[in-house]
């Protein structure tokens, strides 16, 4: 199947209920809906493919009210209907506490045999790069995240699928279940990737990057 892939964060200011005068998300918000433009954009040369299927791929704790929708379903809708999106959007919600029970959580994101796909892989690296972070410092955040920014340059999913789920539960890295899920699916394709951003503004890693087939 072709495949793109876009992996964005999920602060909640991405949001519109979350802006006030002031937007500190404007530039990150621009620069997600860039990348999904462009990745929703890369359509195979058959005039007969028509249009993608997207799919969001994000997380959901236990302990978060089950009757709101996950924060990255809602951040991943959003942006897309930035982009310019209206068709259907389809949602892999996987677990976000422990790890993935099953070897291919993936499978979820099958597409249609010829048709174009495109996952919009939502979530975040550690919330624990400095001080005044959600979890405070953590000195052991720069080397997890640097493992994942260096996974999405080069398309290594093995990398991403061998995070440790206990590790990164203590380091707050809320985007390794969907991250994984993507990976788990996308284990025999042959891409290749490239950050396009990435920043700790708050103390907590963000990324925007793209994985095309080769």
């Amino acid at each position: 199947m072709p495949v793109a892939v876009v992996f964005v964060p999920s602060p909640p200011m991405l949001l519109p209920e979350y802006v006030g005068r002031v937007d500190p998300a404007a530039e990150l918000r621009t620069r997600c809906v860039a990348a999904i433009s462009a990745s929703l954009g890369d359509q195979p040369d058959d005039p007969e493919a028509g249009d993608p299927r997207v799919v969001v791929v994000a997380g959901h704790s236990a302990t978060a009210d089950p009757v709101l929708t996950p924060l990255g379903v809602r951040v991943g809708r959003h942006l897309l209907a930035l982009a310019g999106w209206d068709g259907p959007v389809d949602e892999l919600v996987v677990p976000a506490d422990g790890p993935l029970d099953e070897p291919d959580w993936g499978a979820g994101v099958a597409a249609e045999a010829g048709r174009h796909t495109v996952l919009l892989v939502v979530g975040d690296g550690s919330a624990r790069r400095a001080e005044k972070a959600p979890g405070y410092l953590d000195e052991r955040s720069f080397a997890v995240d640097e493992t994942i920014l260096a996974a999405l340059a080069t398309a290594d999913t093995a990398a991403l699928r061998a995070l440790d789920p206990g590790i990164c539960d203590e380091l707050m890295v809320t985007g390794r279940a969907p991250l994984q899920a993507a990976a788990y699916r996308l284990r025999h394709v042959d891409l290749r990737g490239e950050v396009l951003w990435s920043g700790d503004p708050y103390g907590v890693m963000y990324w925007i990057a793209r994985w095309r087939e080769s």
